[in-house]
């Protein structure tokens, strides 16, 4: 849960959908750098995220600068997520 956001429907959907593309025969599709580059932002988010919200004068600073990872990574993921669609749909439509 992010905040009072459950993130369970996307990841629900997300693996539904995966399931969904290889019951068809879709064994393998090109992973994208730029889906590559949002999940390497979320792994160096989340410890700074955790300092963030330590105790001190340094804890802002780290607050300021998880966010400032967090946000381009989502951006990234979004954008991967977007590019897989044409993607699927043409490994779909070449398996049957």
């Amino acid at each position: 849960m992010i905040g009072r956001i459950s993130i369970e429907p996307c990841r629900a959907l997300g693996i539904r959908a995966a399931i969904f593309v290889a019951s068809k025969g879709v064994r393998e599709l090109e992973v994208l750098f730029v889906g590559k580059l949002g999940t390497f932002g979320f792994m160096c988010a989340l410890p700074v995220m955790l300092y963030g919200h330590g105790t001190g004068s340094a804890a802002h600073v780290f607050s300021v600068l998880g966010w400032t990872l967090v946000i381009p990574s989502l951006c990234c993921s979004f954008y991967a997520a977007w590019c897989y669609l044409p993607r699927i749909r043409l490994a779909l439509a070449s398996t049957g």
